[in-house]
């Protein structure tokens, strides 16, 4: 497979392109809103259509304040959706209308991990339910 660099604004064009058309898009996480469970330039995610109802703990690719974002769900009200990297306590409120796609699986130093896998799932929600004392303390080192 030929692989490219090209500027985000033209990849996320490629993806919204190949995502309409039910195709995946596979690209390398930049960035570092979502460590601990995404690494910037190791970590590879597909992204597919979103075509089951979302849930808390997926990750969605979205448009937000003309940027796109690659954050996890951390609630839903109806249309609205809160999510957030994981690296942050900041959130974004955002519409089920925004989002582009949902992470199908990701690859990170070659192991691959399907989002819907229960030992991932497990250690998300783990992470989740201490991650505001995580961020602090990690804020002192």
């Amino acid at each position: 497979m030929k692989k490219e660099v090209i500027a985000t604004a033209d990849l996320m064009s490629l993806v919204e392109s190949a995502i309409s058309n039910n195709q995946k898009a596979t690209f390398k996480v930049t960035g570092s809103s979502m460590t601990p469970f995404f690494t910037h330039a190791l970590t590879s995610v597909t992204i597919v259509k979103v075509e089951k109802p979302l849930k808390k703990y997926d990750v969605v690719l979205f448009k937000y304040q003309n940027s796109f974002k690659l954050h996890r769900i951390i609630s839903i009200n109806g249309e609205r959706v809160v999510a957030s990297g994981d690296a942050l306590l900041s959130k974004e409120m955002i519409q089920v209308e925004d989002i582009i796609g949902i992470v199908e699986s990701f690859e990170t130093e070659g192991q691959n991990t399907m989002s819907f896998d229960q030992k991932y799932l497990s250690k998300v929600k783990r992470y989740y339910f201490f991650k505001p004392l995580l961020i602090r303390l990690r804020r002192f080192k």
